[in-house]
């Protein structure tokens, strides 16, 4: 078949093997944004406004995770994000704890720590996906001037 003579409002039948056609299509988009953010000096911090719950599709969909987190940081200080779903930690850095650390100089460095992380959580039963920040070496600012973000595409496999 040449595609330029095909009439694509049209429906056809197939027989055989179709290629081409399989998973990776979107299923459900969710996306939740907060201009407010906690922190505690050496500890794990919920970001209250970055917590969604989702009752998946299938058990066999895949999901990607889109994580941006806006903050002021001074030196000797430094910011880690984490992403659980439910009480699992799915994302973290267990090395460092902190993904952003600031040692040169001094005064003030606004950054961002962004994250991608595909999940396949294989449960058709809801669940929630949070997101925490782990701050150390003093008062992180979180988010200073932005939007933090927690954007979640649903893929079929």
């Amino acid at each position: 078949i040449i595609a330029e003579s095909m009439d694509l409002t049209d429906t056809y039948a197939f027989t055989g093997t179709v290629t081409g056609a399989g998973g990776g299509k979107v299923l459900a988009s969710y996306h939740t944004q907060t201009t407010s953010g906690s922190s505690s000096d050496s500890a794990w911090s919920l970001q209250s406004g970055l917590t969604t719950n989702i009752t998946p599709a299938s058990s066999s969909s895949k999901f990607l995770l889109m994580v941006g987190i806006q903050t002021k940081i001074n030196h000797g200080e430094g910011m880690g994000v984490r992403i659980d779903r439910d009480s699992t930690q799915i994302l973290v850095n267990p090395t460092y704890l902190t993904d952003v650390y600031y040692s040169a100089g001094s005064g003030e460095v606004n950054t961002w720590s962004i994250k991608n992380f595909i999940d396949s959580p294989s449960t058709s039963s809801a669940f929630d996906y949070k997101v925490y920040c782990y701050t150390s070496g003093g008062t992180v600012q979180i988010p200073n001037t932005s939007i933090n973000y927690l954007t979640i595409l649903e893929l079929s496999s």
